[in-house]
């Protein structure tokens, strides 16, 4: 059997290239080499069965083997076969060449489909995919403290006792976060987050002014700040999900009145300042790739918003 000719039924029984049929050759090759001396042909004497080409069996005693043909007598009289006669899988039982091609070819596909598979694993190595599951919640917290003042009216000497009361109001920001990994290997990603808030005043459009310019240190993009974020890495199994919890830093808004003993307020109402939520932003890589993101507002999920605050 020449190389052209192998190379062809390798191609066209394991089902591959021309190219890959010529790198699974040499194995084939081998595996024939090894298997040929292990071949023991029936005895003669003993009943054998048949197969032709053409697909009909008969079953006689072996009377005759040589490298060409073989000879049985049945009970209808001596019936002679050529070696390409029979069909392969009788050939196989009977000349050494064809013991070892069958055998060798069946190693081979065997060896094919593990190449296969290590191909597959290892081009899935290079796929790298995961999806982000949150859940939000918001812990809260208030205070109340009151101060009493006495003040003196300095033109009618008057006394008169004012009240400050000082409510604080705190909301830390709880994000439990799945990271489930797609793949059907082991992969490493970096979840990262980011917290917002917006300021919040009542004093004099001056001061509002003031609050709204951001100081140098401190980003904004549409009258939202960065609270703050951060990074965390988390391995995950294949098809497996894995959960991590991260805590925002507080969001504290003041509120202070001050009323007087007759019980009026001394002002239109309470000052207020401080800083509110405005929600959160969480983005899952690999590397610097981005595979999924999720956020509070849907506009949060716009390039800007990573841009703007990374």
């Amino acid at each position: 059997m020449n190389y052209i000719k192998l190379a062809l039924i390798l191609a066209v029984v394991l089902s591959v290239t021309t190219h890959a049929a010529d790198d699974l050759k040499t194995y084939y090759e081998k595996q024939k080499a090894e298997l040929a001396p292990t071949f023991e042909a029936p005895q003669l004497g003993s009943q054998v069965t048949v197969k032709t080409a053409a697909g009909q069996s008969r079953t006689g005693i072996l009377m005759k083997l040589d490298a060409l043909s073989i000879s049985l007598m049945t009970d209808t009289g001596n019936v002679s076969y050529k070696r390409m006669a029979l069909h392969e899988t009788s050939r196989a039982q009977f000349f050494a060449e064809d013991f070892a091609h069958v055998k060798a070819l069946e190693m081979t596909r065997l060896y094919k489909d593990e190449l296969h598979k290590e191909n597959v694993a290892e081009r899935a190595a290079g796929i790298h995919a995961g999806t982000l599951y949150i859940s939000a919640k918001v812990d809260k917290d208030s205070d109340k403290k009151v101060e009493k003042k006495e003040n003196e009216n300095k033109r009618t000497g008057e006394k008169r006792e004012s009240s400050i009361t000082t409510r604080t109001y705190s909301e830390t920001q709880v994000l439990n976060i799945g990271v489930a990994n797609t793949t059907t290997h082991s992969d490493r990603y970096t979840v990262e987050y980011f917290f917002f808030y917006k300021t919040v005043s009542s004093d004099n459009d001056d001061k509002k002014k003031k609050e709204k310019e951001p100081e140098a240190d401190v980003k904004e993009y549409k009258n939202v700040r960065l609270l703050d974020k951060g990074s965390k890495s988390v391995t995950v199994d294949a098809k497996r999900r894995e959960t991590i919890s991260i805590t925002s830093e507080p969001c504290v808004v003041e509120k202070v009145e001050t009323t007087s003993s007759s019980g009026y307020s001394s002002n239109r109402g309470p000052r207020v300042s401080g800083r509110e939520s405005a929600g959160y932003l969480v983005l899952l890589r690999y590397g610097s790739e981005i595979l999924d993101k999720k956020a509070s507002a849907k506009s949060y999920l716009d390039d800007e918003w990573v841009n703007k605050f990374k």
